[in-house]
C-alpha cells in the first residue's frame, strides 16, 4: 500500500498489512492477500481507525480493494504491484 510519509502513515500501512495477514490466516491456507487503495477515502479519524481494524468494512466503504490469490507450494499467483 502506498502512503505519504509523515502523519503516522507508515504505522497505518503496517497495520493494514497486518490485517491482510490475519485475513489470509483466518480464511485458510495457501493464499496471499493484496490490499490496494480504493476510490474513496475515510472522512473521519474514526472511519480510518475502523478501516485499520476491519478490512471488510474498508472494502464495503470503498476505502480499499482486497484481492485474494491462491498459492501452491509456497509460490504465489499474486502479480507484482505496479511500479
Amino acid at each position: 500500500m502506498a502512503v505519504k510519509r509523515g502523519q503516522g502513515n507508515e504505522r497505518k500501512s503496517g497495520q493494514t498489512a497486518d490485517q491482510a495477514l490475519y485475513y489470509a490466516k483466518a480464511h485458510g491456507r495457501n493464499q496471499a492477500v493484496r490490499v490496494l487503495a480504493g476510490p474513496a477515502l475515510p472522512e473521519t479519524p474514526e472511519q480510518a481507525e475502523k478501516l485499520l481494524k476491519n478490512l471488510e468494512y474498508g472494502e464495503q466503504k470503498g476505502y480499499i480493494v482486497k484481492k485474494v490469490f491462491l498459492t501452491s507450494g509456497g509460490e504465489s499467483s499474486c502479480p507484482e504491484a505496479p511500479g
